[in-house]
């Protein structure tokens, strides 16, 4: 749920919202600074304020999230026998 304190513009917030609008179940874990966002922020073009969930991951149900974003799934590989 949004407070007076999160900007709703920010995309952190934007995907915990939509998470709990729609009944995600999932854990948020805070935990040491990880990675290189800091080297490849730029080279994706974006801000390294935008960058992922270096101190906090996020582990989520998988049927929650194909729940709420319905993913295309198509079959793109046959087995033969």
């Amino acid at each position: 749920m949004l407070n007076k304190f999160m900007d709703p513009t920010d995309a952190y917030t934007q995907l915990i919202h939509f998470l709990d609008q729609g009944g995600a179940r999932y854990r948020l874990i805070d935990h040491a600074p990880e990675g290189r966002a800091e080297i490849v922020s730029p080279m994706r073009g974006n801000n390294l304020s935008q960058a992922a969930r270096l101190d906090r991951s996020m582990a989520l149900k998988s049927q929650d999230y194909a729940a709420l974003v319905k993913p295309r799934v198509e079959r793109i590989a046959t087995f033969d026998s």
